[in-house]
């Protein structure tokens, strides 16, 4: 969670503090992401067991990293493309999203079938493969400007209330006595 308030904070000051764009802020932070995440699932592939604290460590490192990408990069993304639809796109994207953590540990098991380092380094080349290749993409297609289907006249919310006068007799006499005690 730290990696999330972090990559907030920074991600807001950059967009209030400098010229840079919008839609360079959010490659930066996903790029930055993707490549950290790629860099540090690979490590624990060439370390042994003598060393499970540097592997816990890294994958910590992978879980701040992918935090300044989902902070910094695509979920505020959804929301300067669309804000009118970000929760629609966005509950589609993450429906889609889960298809890899249905996939991935079938996938994994097939692949480490007796379990040797060689084994579970192929699993983290293609983890790291894939995180780059979504970097590539991110960078170059990303764009952080109000897509013309999202776009629309604002149609004023109106609302019509109406109370009666008993209601706010009532509700004058509950403030009133909550004030007096």
């Amino acid at each position: 969670m730290a990696g999330v308030a972090v990559a907030g904070v920074c991600a807001d000051s950059i967009r209030t503090r400098t010229k840079v764009s919008v839609t360079t802020i959010r490659k930066v932070f996903l790029i930055a992401s993707c490549t950290g995440i790629a860099v540090f699932i690979l490590v624990p592939g060439y370390l042994t067991c003598e060393y499970k604290y540097g592997v816990i460590a890294c994958l910590c490192l992978c879980t701040i990293f992918e935090a300044i990408g989902v902070t910094g990069g695509f979920v505020p993304n959804i929301i300067d493309i669309a804000p009118r639809y970000s929760s629609i796109i966005f509950g589609i994207s993450n429906t889609l999203a889960t298809i890899p953590g249905i996939v991935a540990p079938i996938a994994v098991g097939e692949i480490t079938k007796t379990g040797t380092n060689e084994e579970w380094r192929l699993v983290f080349f293609i983890t790291a493969g894939i995180s780059l290749f979504a970097a590539v993409l991110y960078g170059i297609f990303a764009d952080s400007e109000l897509a013309p289907w999202a776009q629309g006249k604002e149609d004023p919310i109106e609302m019509e209330v109406q109370v009666s006068n008993k209601h706010v007799q009532q509700g004058l006499a509950t403030v009133n006595e909550s004030c007096e005690l």
